[in-house]
């Protein structure tokens, strides 16, 4: 299991013409990841709902998993890994 940190998103826009974040925001929070953690299981670990979360590689050192709402499909936040 690789740990990951998670970073909250301010974001604007609407789902007609995209969303842009303006800023984001480190928090204390970590939690344990790996390959076969479900989107419900990062969401309970977190006290998170209707979050779909993605990422471009294995949930494994040096990866960020970004995290979607999946109602509007607009950016909530990320977890980056801790090395």
């Amino acid at each position: 299991m690789a740990k990951f940190r998670l970073y909250i998103y301010d974001v604007c826009g609407n789902p007609k013409d995209g969303f842009d974040v303006n800023d984001i925001w480190r928090t204390d929070t970590v939690i344990e990841v790996n390959d076969d953690t479900s989107d419900r299981a990062i969401n309970r670990r977190l006290n998170a709902r209707g979050v779909i979360w993605s990422a471009s590689e294995a949930y494994e050192s040096g990866t960020t998993i970004w995290g979607y709402s999946k109602k509007h499909g607009n950016p909530i936040c990320e977890l980056r890994s801790i090395d």
